[in-house]
């Protein structure tokens, strides 16, 4: 059975929302908008450098739209760190990093299959 990305990007919109008011109820806007920004960029990073990785072990040419997403990974990226928030991405960096990995092995997917990768 195969599902339309667009209920499944409005679950995301939505999630991160009530992610990003739970948060702004117990620790206030800015820190609810670091910890969305770091997890959301946290993501990007890991999904960036896994896609580009993969097109480079295949001797395959990056597409205009990883080079796009390695871009807007590491423009935000390096926003947070002029601001002084390295530390939450590194940590959901990481955590991403670890999570797919671990998915990944469980799953006992060939890797990169979870990008849509045949």
């Amino acid at each position: 059975m195969k599902l339309s990305r667009r209920p499944r990007s409005l679950s995301v919109v939505v999630g991160l929302t009530l992610l990003f008011l739970l948060v702004t109820y117990r620790a206030g806007p800015l820190v609810a908008a670091i910890f969305l920004a770091s997890g959301v960029l946290g993501y990007l990073n890991v999904f960036a450098a896994l896609r580009a990785g993969l097109a480079v072990l295949k001797r395959r040419k990056l597409t205009k739209s990883t080079i796009a997403l390695i871009v807007i990974a590491a423009a935000g990226s390096a926003v947070l760190c002029y601001f002084g928030y390295w530390a939450p991405l590194a940590m959901c960096t990481g955590s991403f990093l670890v999570i797919d990995g671990i998915a990944l092995r469980f799953q006992g997917a060939p890797v990169g299959a979870s990008l849509g990768e045949p």
